[in-house]
Order: structure tokens, then sequence, then C-alpha cells
């Protein structure tokens, strides 16, 4: 998978929870666990960093004998390119020549007895229908579903696991528990940023100032939302001569999106080195209507109340439609239940 060069700090909670979601029910227990786990959240928020903790915490303890087996489904545009990932990953030579690579995958998967995890990141470009939808995209003919395809993955191989990323659920049923990354805890991203600093001088020259410095990071964690990648494209900027964290604050309040950005990554994937390449790669799935109520969640930075009838003459009557099937679930709006509200992450608005 990609790897940045940012800071893993902390996630304990979500690494246990993720362990907790793969592992087989317990002897005795009658239980159902969907074999397959999602990590979702906007883009960002550290999914792939958390995925790979998880594999590298169940591959010290030799949890799945048969082996972990990363593969990266961001450029795969059908359930084809997928299979061919992943004979890939492992080992076949040549997948892409193979007159079958789906069923190829499925008879692979079929001589495996022992445990195996899959883990599959960026799946969301193959499964963009929506929670109203089927799950999966419209393809061409001669392919299948990608929710099939997996399905019958599952069906192969009763020991098989699958760890996914995506922006969004899967939409697999009772196949599938997806589990929300949040934000970071305050103190783990304070850290993060802090130790993303390229320059210690400029960390130090920091940190020497306690009495101001509780503010300024408590304005920085604000500013990015407690999104690590944020804050380590913010804290890259002050590698720069004369960067300060003051003049960093001002030209967040400015332009925030042209900040979180860093083109010296070139190593990296567009969606790694630039919050609004990430951004925009959801953005990319909202229909006609969807991005008009996008725009116009701009104009109320508090949210947008549910229960608030009168907003339909500025929305228009099927806002909560869009903004719960669209907005909202392709990771642009973050919904509060307890206040039944929807509001922009802050570099989005």
């Amino acid at each position: 998978l990609p790897r940045t060069d940012e800071l893993f700090v902390g996630r304990n909670i979500e690494i246990a929870a993720t362990v907790e979601a793969l592992e087989p029910p317990h002897p005795g227990i009658n239980e159902h666990k969907p074999r397959v786990v999602t990590l979702h959240g906007e883009g960002g928020i550290g999914k792939t960093r958390v995925a790979g903790a998880v594999a590298e915490w169940l591959a010290e303890r030799g949890k799945f004998p048969a082996g972990i087996v990363e593969v990266y489904c961001a450029p795969a545009a059908s359930s084809v390119e997928l299979a061919i990932a992943a004979l890939a990953a492992l080992g076949i030579e040549r997948p892409e020549s193979l007159p079958n690579p789906s069923a190829a995958l499925v008879e692979r998967l079929k001589r495996i007895e022992q445990p195996l995890l899959l883990l599959l990141d960026n799946l969301e470009n193959l499964f963009t229908g929506g929670p109203a939808a089927t799950g999966v995209k419209d393809i061409a003919m001669g392919d299948t579903h990608p929710a099939i395809l997996i399905k019958e993955l599952l069906a192969a191989s009763p020991s098989l696991r699958i760890l996914a990323t995506s922006r969004w659920p899967l939409n697999l049923g009772s196949d599938e528990n997806a589990l929300e990354v949040p934000p970071m805890r305050p103190k783990e991203a304070i850290q993060v940023f802090l130790e993303s600093i390229p320059d210690r001088d400029v960390r130090n020259e920091i940190l020497s100032r306690p009495r101001e410095v509780d503010e300024l990071l408590s304005q920085i964690l604000k500013a990015t939302e407690r999104m690590p990648l944020a804050l380590v494209l913010m804290a890259r900027q002050l590698q720069r001569h004369g960067e300060t964290i003051e003049t960093l604050l001002h030209q967040a309040a400015t332009n925030l999106l042209n900040l979180l950005q860093d083109e010296s990554l070139a190593h990296l994937p567009p969606r790694l080195r630039s919050v609004r390449a990430s951004l925009q790669l959801s953005y990319g799935h909202l229909s006609g209507p969807a991005q008009k109520l996008f725009a116009r969640m701009s104009f109320l930075p508090g949210g947008i109340f549910r229960p608030f009838d009168q907003l339909s003459n500025l929305l228009g009557e099927s806002w909560r439609e869009l903004l719960a099937g669209e907005v909202a679930y392709f990771a642009l709006a973050r919904y509060d239940r307890d206040a039944d509200r929807y509001t922009l992450l802050n570099p989005v608005r």
C-alpha cells in the first residue's frame, strides 16, 4: 500500500475494535460475525494507516497462518481488475493474461484452508451506489458486480476474512461490519502535528512558549478537524524559511486548502499530498442537485438541523434525502446524532 511518512500515533481504540471484529466467534458462542470489516470515513482520516497497523498487529501474533495480503484497489475500475490485483498480491504471475481472473481467484482461495486475511485498500471507486442503491457501480457486460465477487470469495473460503478501507460502507448486508474511523483524539492529534514538523529547531521554539502554545495548537486542531492528513500537511509547511505557527494560522484563515498540500511528496498519490485532491474524489461522486446543496451548505457554517422544515425554501424539497444519501454518505459532511445536525468539515467549508 502507498506509505506516507506520516507519524502513526495512538488509534488504540480503533485498532482494538477492528481486531475484535476480525476475530472468529469464540468457541461455543453462537453469534454471527461478518467476515468483511470495512473501515470508512472521509479522505485523510487515516483509514489506510489504521488498517496497516491492524495488519501488523495480527501478523506479529500469527493470527492468519495463510498470510495477510495487502491489495491496493484504487486503480481498479471493475471486479476483473480487482481480481487481477488480488491475484498479483497472492503471487500469481501475469494474472491479466488469464481468461477469467475472477474465477481464477475463487479457485485459488478454495485451496486455502488456514485463515487468510485480504486487506483491500481504497475500494470506494467500485462501490459508489449510495445507501439507496445496491452498493455497486454499473459495469460493462461480461463483468460481475464487485459485491458479487466478494461474496463468491467468502463462499469459496470459509477461513477468509476481508479488511477493507473505503470512504463509505460497501453495503454488503449481513456480510459486512462497517466501522467508522473518527478524527484523532486531541492529545494524539497534537503529537502528530508537532512530530511532523520537519525542522526540530522550529518544534522546540514552539514548545518553548508554554503560555501561548496551548491556544495556538487548539487553533490548529480546529482548522484541521483533527484529520491526520491535514495535520501532517500543515506541519510540513513549517520547513519553509520564515514560516511560523502564527503565519501558518493566518494562511489557514485565508485559504486553508491551498495550505494543506505538499507537492514535494511526488512519490505518493495526489490524495495523500493534497487535502483538496482528496476531497475532490468524494465531490466527484455527487449528483448535480447534491453539488448545489453542497454549495449552499457553506452559507450555514453552524450546520443544518434536520427538523428545520423552513430550510426547504432555501435548499429545495429533497434536501434531506440529498444530504443523507449523498453529501454525508460520500464523506463530505458529518452527522451529529445527538443534535440531529449535519455539518461540513472545516477544510471542506
